[in-house]
């Protein structure tokens, strides 16, 4: 039993790992875009003020970057 437990923690770590570093490329795009933003390349101030930290995937699906 502590094999096949031990086999299925690690396999949802190496899920959750993929997860983790598909969040981070999303993140660091995002990050990207907004760093366009605020320097006036895309969208006026107004628009980038409606981010929220933690929201940035909501913003992006609602096209405010």
């Amino acid at each position: 039993f502590d094999k096949i437990r031990t086999n299925k923690t690690l396999q949802t770590l190496k899920e959750e790992k993929g997860a983790l570093q598909e969040d981070n490329k999303v993140l660091s795009e995002e990050n990207e875009a907004l760093r366009r933003n605020i320097s006036g390349e895309n969208v006026g101030f107004e628009r980038v003020q409606k981010v929220q930290p933690g929201g940035l995937i909501q913003a992006r699906q609602d096209g405010l970057i």
